[in-house]
């Protein structure tokens, strides 16, 4: 279509959409898996790998973020493969709902971690 346009060539585009309704909740998971740490001293520290899981209507799926997931889940078949024994734990986790305001992330951290403030994007200019 850009290079029509480019051209000056008129282009018509017809969709036909069709959208169900799947109730007004719909419960999410996040995915979490470990390679635990060896070292005695440093097992209970974590280094995380992640991505999430979801899109959105006109994302580009695959770019945002199935890309992420594929990159994160390989790094951790490539460490298992390998058979590393790190020092500290690789943990891997796929969000839900980042698309939704960052939820399966934030659920995470208020459960494993501590409380975060939640900053709300209004989408002007003094948020960025």
């Amino acid at each position: 279509m850009n290079r029509l346009l480019e051209r000056n060539v008129p282009v018509k585009v017809e969709m036909n959409v069709d959208v169900e309704f799947s109730g007004d909740r719909v419960e999410g998971f996040n995915v979490l898996a470990d390679i635990p740490g060896v070292d005695e001293r440093r097992r209970n520290e974590v280094v995380m790998v992640t991505a999430h899981l979801d899109s959105w209507a006109v994302g580009t799926g695959a770019t945002d973020d199935g890309a992420g997931v594929v990159i994160a889940m390989e790094a951790m078949r490539i460490l298992n493969a390998l058979r590393v024994r790190p020092a500290r734990t690789i943990r891997i986790a796929l969000w839900t709902g980042e698309e939704q305001g960052l939820l399966g992330s934030l659920a995470y951290v208020k459960r494993h971690i501590a409380e975060a403030p939640v900053r709300v994007n209004t989408g002007t200019t003094a948020d960025s």
